[in-house]
């Protein structure tokens, strides 16, 4: 099998793990008046991040809720509800500096009792990727009302990569404490701290989110509303973006076979940029019926290149 053919069969296997296509560079929406329409598929189960770690969940979720902690493109983390940290020579406790200005968007004020009512009982409970994390924890307790100290059993040095929007989500502790955590009415009308709030979710149909004027950034978010278009149809979410109805595409929105048509559109832009942090991973799987995979000689070949 010559190179060319081989490479053939292997990306027709392949998928892109993520792709960026905006219109314009949103720069029309970067206005006290301006909004953005961005496309969605499939449509979530839910939109709270401690009960739901889907990729539709994230793209709406991680509007409304946020983490301790968020990561520039180098992953070098950055501010976020935590305002400033400090790590021990030891590497066994971090401090966390909280905002005094964040709130839930029903009001409350966010405080460290909410990080340690998350990072003990509710992501515990109901988070894969963060119970293995904060169980390495010793002790986790709030110095004060905005001071937040992990304590580790031993050292480990990914830990400070934790506090991401996904990774801990923080929910309010006085809607969910002591409540059935996935049956709480709150889960139909999501409250975080986030740069935006929910509005309204017509099923089958869109996901609107609003800016909050309490936001503790001044200035953020740059757009007034955010409307997440659910449209089941590859061919019909390319429409959208020919035609200006949306202007935001990201992950698996487009087919692979459309991405340099509509890249190439002037009204567009396409980056690869934004999905750093989520790491995807790639494989191919061959079937061992067919040739030339059922030749043992071929496979070794093909691991070997």
């Amino acid at each position: 099998m010559k190179r060319r053919d081989f490479n053939k069969l292997l990306l027709t296997g392949m998928a892109i793990p993520g792709l960026g296509l905006m219109r314009d560079g949103l720069a029309y929406a970067q206005t006290p008046s301006g909004g953005l329409t961005s496309l969605l598929a499939p449509e979530p189960p839910m939109l709270v991040l401690s009960l739901n770690q889907q990729q539709p969940t994230i793209v709406v979720g991680a509007k409304i809720f946020e983490g301790l902690l968020d990561y520039d493109f180098d992953l070098t983390p950055r501010p976020q509800l935590a305002e400033s940290w400090e790590m021990s020579e030891d590497g066994l406790t971090y401090t966390f500096h909280l905002r005094q200005n964040a709130r839930w968007h029903d009001g409350v004020p966010f405080t460290a009792h909410d990080v340690v009512f998350n990072c003990t009982v509710m992501l515990i409970e109901l988070h894969p990727r963060a119970r293995p994390v904060f169980e390495r924890c010793e002790s986790i307790e709030a110095a004060d009302d905005h001071t937040v100290v992990f304590k580790l059993k031993e050292p480990f040095a990914p830990f400070i990569y934790a506090f991401e929007t996904v990774s801990a989500p923080m929910a309010p502790k006085h809607i969910y404490e002591g409540t059935d955590f996935r049956n709480n009415p709150a889960n139909e009308n999501p409250i975080g701290t986030g740069p935006f709030k929910f509005k309204e979710w017509v099923r089958g149909s869109h996901i609107h989110l609003e800016a909050n004027p309490d936001y503790y950034l001044e200035g953020k978010p740059g757009l007034t509303e955010i409307f997440f278009r659910i449209v089941p149809d590859a061919a019909s979410r390319s429409v959208a973006l020919e035609t200006g109805e949306a202007q935001l595409a990201g992950w698996n929105d487009v087919e692979n076979f459309d991405v340099q048509r509509l890249a190439a559109l002037p009204h567009l832009e396409f980056t690869t940029k934004g999905y750093e942090f989520a790491s995807p991973l790639l494989w191919y799987e061959v079937n061992l019926r067919k040739e030339p995979f059922n030749d043992l000689r071929f496979r070794k070949a093909m691991m070997h290149l």
